[in-house]
């Protein structure tokens, strides 16, 4: 898998955890915080081969005050894990630029636990 391939297919798997959690993400972007990267890594574990079926799983998410973390864990189809790609995104003021806190109702939706 060319590595740079992870990141966009853990992407994807982020984007759908958020529509399964009711989030529009288009909404989000309009009336809320940004939400850039601000890390990411990956560690591969095996090669996948051309033509194997593979899926990416949300395995975890984290909130802290002004980030979320994401843990993505892609598999072949015979459950070998490929790679594990953590993403994390800054909350950001769409005005100001600024770090800013969480809101409530994105903490709740991304975390029913907290």
């Amino acid at each position: 898998m060319y590595f740079a391939s992870a990141f966009e297919i853990a992407h994807e798997a982020v984007e759908s955890y958020l529509q399964a959690c009711a989030i529009d993400l288009a909404v989000l972007l309009r009336q809320g915080p940004h939400l850039p990267v601000v890390h990411a890594e990956a560690d591969f574990q095996s090669p996948v081969r051309v033509g194997e079926s593979y899926c990416a799983v949300v395995e975890s998410v984290a909130c802290s005050a002004r980030s979320i973390s994401f843990s993505v864990r892609i598999a072949a189809g015979d459950e070998r894990v490929i790679a594990i790609v953590k993403i994390v995104h800054a909350c950001v003021d769409p005005k100001t630029g600024a770090s800013s806190p969480i809101p409530d109702l994105l903490r709740r939706a991304l975390t029913p636990e907290a």
